[in-house]
């Protein structure tokens, strides 16, 4: 397989998510994604599946761009949808229609030699979207062989980025060597994103640092051995984190491979920004007598359910010096949930109590401040004013120490 061919062929599943699409067709979401590769090369077959799922109790109304290279250029593909027969077509985009709680598939192909491109969503509903990237060998049979397949999720854009990475010679299998791909885009419209690349050894220390550029609407995609081509990689597992003046999005792939076949699998690309809280889940049971301990600063993601469908109530606590102030706001309206917030901080074995105040006239998200007067442990109380309960009341409890 020729270098193009693989490189290609691999950041199939990197986003080349470039931001081209007129504000005036912006609409509340938008999904970036790695888009075709599609089409052939030898026997081999490259095909992308999107799956589209509307959750909402509205019609979406979505379209799909198809673009490709440096600047932005629309790519031309075979669209298809066993769902809706109006969706085979031969073109760039796609508008269309997807009803309340229903779900499409849209199959994009190429007959001539595969390209390897991006894709940008916009729905004016909430959708849930992937894509599936497949790599298949036509058989003299006429058969055909799966080589492999990954599925991702949209990609968020950031100024920095961190994933890990491997050069490594028969890491899980003996004769089965791994590298690391990356597919790097600027969605910015403020001009070229100016990247800082660092490379880190497992143990945390330094091992290379470059910088290049990414051009507004742009993308670079390359492998780790090729970004920093004149280190020396024996068996190397490390960290590669890039900082941008300008959001960018990566996705990065571990490429496995010996003389007969390889495979991609996608790698796990987060923001840096999301190492700076911790982030706790609501968890049964966490009654007055066995709050749930959490460290601040915390993102708390809860519902007011007991297990047996039942009304019940949340707390959290945090342990403080004499002095400390903590400050929680509650998220009920403000993320689109029904439930009617109470919220409350208290010392255990203290009368004195602080009661959470609304946010905003009208909403129904709350916010409190407590100072301790004594070193030790406080509670943060979660509940519904009207006593309700149900699996979708939710909330989003931000809470911070200082």
């Amino acid at each position: 397989m020729s270098r193009i061919f693989r490189l290609s062929f691999a950041l199939m599943v990197a986003p080349f998510l470039v931001s081209v699409v007129s504000a005036q067709w912006m609409a509340p979401n938008t999904y970036f994604f790695p888009q075709t590769a599609a089409g052939t090369a030898g026997d081999l077959t490259m095909q992308t599946q999107f799956s589209v799922y509307n959750p909402t109790q509205n019609a979406a109304h979505i379209q799909m761009y198809f673009f490709k290279s440096w600047f932005g250029e629309t790519l031309t593909l075979r669209t298809a949808s066993p769902d809706d027969q109006k969706l085979t077509s031969e073109a760039s985009s796609l508008n269309f229609e997807l009803g309340a709680r229903t779900r499409y598939v849209v199959n994009l192909s190429l007959a001539s030699a595969a390209q390897a491109g991006w894709t940008k969503v916009i729905s004016d509903t909430p959708l849930q979207i992937s894509a599936t990237y497949g790599a298949y060998r036509q058989l003299s049979a006429g058969q055909t062989v799966p080589l492999w397949e990954a599925a991702v999720l949209p990609a968020e854009p950031s100024h920095e980025l961190s994933f890990p990475v491997h050069r490594m010679d028969g890491e899980l299998a003996p004769g089965v060597d791994t590298n690391t791909g990356y597919g790097i885009a600027n969605t910015s419209e403020w001009g070229s994103a100016h990247v800082t690349a660092r490379l880190y050894n497992a143990d945390g220390s330094l091992k290379g640092e470059r910088e290049f550029e990414v051009r507004q609407h742009g993308h670079k995609a390359e492998f780790l051995t090729e970004l920093f081509k004149d280190l020396t990689f024996n068996n190397f597992r490390g960290v590669l984190q890039f900082s941008s003046n300008a959001p960018i999005v990566v996705v990065a792939l571990k490429e496995s491979k010996n003389a007969e076949n390889t495979v991609y699998s996608t790698v796990p690309v987060q923001s840096d920004s999301s190492f700076r809280s911790n982030t706790a889940y609501e968890l049964e049971d966490n009654k007055l007598s066995t709050p749930h301990v959490i460290s601040a600063p915390a993102e708390i993601r809860g519902t007011i359910n007991a297990n047996f469908d039942g009304s019940e109530q949340d707390n959290f606590a945090v342990d403080l010096t004499q002095g400390q102030t903590v400050q929680a706001i509650l998220l009920t309206s403000f993320t689109g949930s029904p439930m009617a917030a109470e919220l409350r901080i208290f010392a255990i074995g203290q009368s004195l109590s602080a009661t959470g105040q609304p946010i905003l006239p009208g909403s129904n998200d709350a916010c409190v401040s407590y100072t301790a007067a004594a070193a030790g442990r406080h509670v943060i109380h979660v509940a519904t004013s009207d006593n309700a309960f149900g699996r979708g009341l939710t909330y989003r409890l931000f809470v911070r120490v200082f």
